[in-house]
């Protein structure tokens, strides 16, 4: 049997997946643009991998056809509020992996 789940456990999960998919929508939007998701050469598992190293979670490829759907930009964050984990996703390298400094706080 395995333990209980820290208390606020799920809220911070929740909010990292909504910082995260707030994220992928503005990019499948065109609201802001994320160089290494632009490449049209690139496979959308590359992307998803990508998207991966960022340490906020992962994306399906569900995720990312369904966060292009205009109905689904009423659910996502104001900018203001995904502008600091993107800016660090932006001026991370491809191919580095996130550390610890880089995952959000609650």
């Amino acid at each position: 049997m395995s333990a209980p789940a820290p208390a606020g456990c799920c809220r911070t999960v929740a909010a990292r997946r909504s910082v995260f998919m707030g994220i992928v929508m503005a990019h499948r939007h065109g609201i802001v643009g994320i160089p290494a998701l632009t490449d049209r050469a690139s496979a959308v598992s590359d992307k998803l991998a990508w998207l991966a190293q960022r340490g906020l979670g992962t994306v399906s490829g569900g995720d990312w056809k369904n966060a292009c759907r205009l109905e689904r930009t009423s659910r996502m964050l104001p900018l203001g509020t995904l502008k600091p984990c993107l800016d660090r996703m932006l001026a991370m390298p491809v191919g580095v992996s996130s550390g610890e400094a880089d995952r959000l706080r609650y």
